[in-house]
């Protein structure tokens, strides 16, 4: 079946409504003519220029924390090259991937700029798009230690085996692509790790098709063990083109005790969006009980993000007493940001008092109080980055994996802005709630680091191995008689 992805990037609603605008559907409206201005028009450099100064503008207002990451004068200076170097019409896709370069220097991963392409009907896909499948998107692709392999192959070409690495791309190394598109992905501070994840959601081609812009034509050098070879692709119509939209993996809750004598717990949570899962864990924390589980495998990867109050909900499970989750915003609530009475601050204290921000949490009266071991990689962001962090600051669980896509000290969400440029008409969405941890880390713009790094090689991912779970069993098993 073909995939086509599409830039929604919603991370409040977590991952079934994030996906990358796919650069094969870049298109606004049911009305046909807006979605043909959308692909097809070319915008002066005098109105393109307009939109950079309003995206300034509202960040400057409205951003609580815009110089995170980046102070005043970089980011200024950024702001005025990308004005300077518009010189020719662009169309609004190519328009877009530059001013991304921009917004991801700032380091919020929740700040971005997409084209809107849900009100779209399948009749337009098939006006617009006519479902070809250019040569960047006949494969799945995982990058790993900034090497990129096939994992899957989608063209015409059967020989390509999973596990072939791509050495470069239309005679570009793939170490500079990978460069290239890392500036055009958001992350939190100076993390890369969330970076990487994006790519591997099945973002790569995407974000490529923004960069290098259709090609129907490429050449890929391969290598697969020693043999090296090229191939040249062409671009085609798939069989099957019926529309669907993909979801990033990881999304499902699961909860197991593991025999024969059942003290060892494994709880997933796959997001704390309300995804036809239970408001609450209260449930799994009782099952904890009364199996007497002395050892607690808690697995936040590729979770990124969702309910706050979800979140917090978890959180209450692993304290024995009111415990703060975040820093009290004081900057809100003595309006030092925005002005009092301005309706956008009315909604940040609105958010704040709703969710419990300004008040500590509470135990569960199941509170676990066993050995904890957390799972995480460059996918648990936001939200899960936000626990994982309070976590670790109790200073009783080993992190096993890969460093958070999240930051470590908090990030900027909740109450978001969306703002469509009137002339691109690219929408940029942000977050206005500052989320920061009272126990800051003194590595800036980094996310929550593994206790024990985990680290793959394409063979272990293609034979579907778990890294992360097999060291957490066997440190169980070495321990075993040592946990009460």
């Amino acid at each position: 079946m073909y995939h086509c992805y599409e830039y929604q990037y919603n991370l409040c609603l977590m991952k079934l409504s994030f996906m990358f605008s796919c650069f094969l559907l870049l298109f606004n409206s049911t009305k046909a003519q807006y979605a043909d201005d959308l692909i097809n028009k070319r915008h002066q450099p005098q109105d393109l220029k307009k939109d950079i100064d309003l995206v300034r503008k509202k960040l400057e207002k409205e951003h609580p924390n815009l110089y995170w990451y980046i102070d005043k004068n970089k980011l200024d200076q950024k702001f005025d090259s990308l004005k300077l170097s518009i010189k020719t019409p662009l169309k609004s896709v190519e328009f877009n991937a530059r001013l991304m370069s921009v917004l991801s220097a700032i380091g919020d991963g929740h700040l971005v700029s997409f084209l809107d392409t849900n009100p779209l009907t399948e009749a337009d896909y098939i006006k617009f798009n006519r479902f070809e499948l250019p040569p960047v998107f006949q494969f799945e692709y995982r990058i790993m230690n900034d090497r990129l392999f096939i994992t899957k192959n989608l063209s015409k070409d059967e020989s390509l085996a999973p596990g072939t690495e791509v050495l470069s791309i239309d005679g570009e190394p793939v170490k500079d692509i990978l460069t290239k598109l890392k500036r055009s992905v958001q992350s939190d501070g100076y993390n890369e790790t969330f970076k990487y994840a994006l790519l591997n959601f099945g973002q790569f081609p995407v974000v490529h098709r923004s960069i290098y812009g259709w090609r129907d034509t490429v050449k890929f050098d391969l290598k697969l063990e020693n043999t090296v070879s090229s191939i040249v692709l062409t671009t085609y119509k798939p069989e099957n083109t019926t529309v669907t939209k993909t979801a990033s993996p990881g999304i499902v809750d699961e909860f197991k005790v593991f025999p024969p004598d059942f003290k060892v717990a494994y709880f997933k949570i796959g997001t704390f969006n309300d995804v036809g899962q239970r408001s609450d864990y209260k449930h799994i924390f009782e099952g904890i009980r009364q199996n007497k589980a002395n050892v607690l495998i808690l697995d936040l990867r590729d979770n990124m993000g969702g309910d706050y109050l979800r979140c917090i909900n978890t959180f209450s499970g692993f304290i024995d007493k009111p415990t703060a989750f975040i820093r009290r915003p004081v900057e809100l609530i003595k309006g030092a940001i925005l002005p009092s009475m301005n309706k956008q601050r009315q909604q940040q204290l609105d958010f704040l008092k709703a969710y419990g921000v300004l008040y500590p949490v509470m135990p569960d009266s199941n509170t676990f109080k066993g050995k904890l071991y957390v799972l995480i990689n460059g996918g648990s962001f936001s939200a899960t980055s936000l626990l994982a962090a309070n976590l670790q600051a109790m200073n009783n669980a080993t992190f096993v994996g890969e460093e958070t896509g999240g930051g470590r000290n908090g990030c900027t969400g909740g109450f978001y802005i969306n703002e469509i440029l009137p002339n691109s008409k690219v929408t940029i969405r942000f977050g206005i709630v500052p989320y920061k941890i009272l126990d800051q880390s003194k590595v800036i713009g980094r996310g929550i680091m593994p206790d024990v790094p985990i680290q793959y090689t394409i063979e272990d991912y293609l034979a579907k191995k778990d890294l992360e779970m097999e060291w957490v069993l066997k440190d169980i098993e070495k321990n075993k008689g040592s946990v009460n």
